[in-house]
């Protein structure tokens, strides 16, 4: 008994097309890294249902965004509001230590070389995001000077 098969050409194939990178695509990994820019390849390849090959090719050729540090931050960006009460706090302290006030020097505690973190300075790889190549990269104050 011989069975006659069809050229492979003609038979329907299951799966996902061979190429997934369409307009629709590239708009929804588009408005994810708008919405997100701090999002990883990984997490939108799992949102967009592309394997990180694909969601990697429409973030670097399609919509040719490449992923930057950011800088640390710069220190001296506080309001007016911040600046007074940094003036305020200072003034206050002076006056604690003045020979007339209630504080002595010897009240304070020192130490050489131990630091007393009073914030969680986070880690210089959290600062990585996908930004364009014409777009500037955004201002991060550091944690230590948002008071």
């Amino acid at each position: 008994m011989k069975v006659k098969k069809k050229p492979l050409s003609d038979c329907p194939r299951p799966g996902r097309p061979k190429s997934c990178v369409n307009e629709q695509t590239i708009a929804s990994t588009k408005k994810d890294i708008d919405e997100d820019p701090h999002i990883s390849v990984r997490e939108l390849s799992d949102t967009n249902g592309l394997s990180y090959g694909t969601v990697h090719t429409i973030i670097t050729e399609h919509l040719r965004i490449r992923k930057r540090y950011v800088p640390d931050g710069y220190p001296h960006l506080l309001t007016v509001d911040q600046k007074r009460e940094r003036v305020r706090c200072a003034t206050e302290l002076l006056n604690m230590f003045e020979p007339n006030g209630p504080k002595r020097l010897s009240d304070i505690v020192t130490s050489d070389e131990t630091r007393f973190p009073f914030f969680i300075i986070p880690p210089k790889r959290l600062n990585r995001m996908l930004v364009n190549g014409q777009e500037d990269r955004p201002v991060v104050l550091r944690p230590g000077f948002q008071s």
